[in-house]
């Protein structure tokens, strides 16, 4: 069953913090949870919360429509090597937020998962 997709909008704004208080793990036991964004800005996220990765990083997002029920991270190759400090926008957060969208959107509209929601936006 093709998957759910969650951008993260700015990375240094509340999108990446939202997934650590949302209950994932339910939504992703019927179906495949593709998160679309940077993993650095998920990691320091991870450690304040005391959590560890909860997430399979992929290659491909377009594996996202067979994939198995799960939570799965797809960086964008573009976003590769940025640094992003929490309660900081920059221009580099809203390339990544509107790269990651642009994605989304892309793989919703070939029909490769079936809903999108994405964080906050600046």
């Amino acid at each position: 069953m093709p998957g759910l997709l969650y951008t993260m909008g700015d990375p240094a704004g509340l999108g990446p913090e939202l997934l650590f208080s949302a209950d994932l793990e339910n939504i992703s036991s019927k179906h495949p949870l593709l998160i679309i964004g940077p993993e650095n800005i998920l990691d320091y996220h991870a450690q304040n919360f005391g959590r560890s990765r909860f997430w399979k990083r992929i290659d491909n997002p377009r594996s996202i429509k067979d994939a198995d029920p799960g939570i799965y991270l797809f960086q964008p190759p573009s976003i590769d090597g940025q640094t992003y400090i929490p309660g900081r926008g920059d221009s580099s957060g809203g390339f990544a937020a509107g790269t990651s969208l642009n994605l989304a959107c892309g793989l919703l509209e070939k029909d490769f998962a079936q809903a999108l929601v994405t964080g906050p936006l600046n």
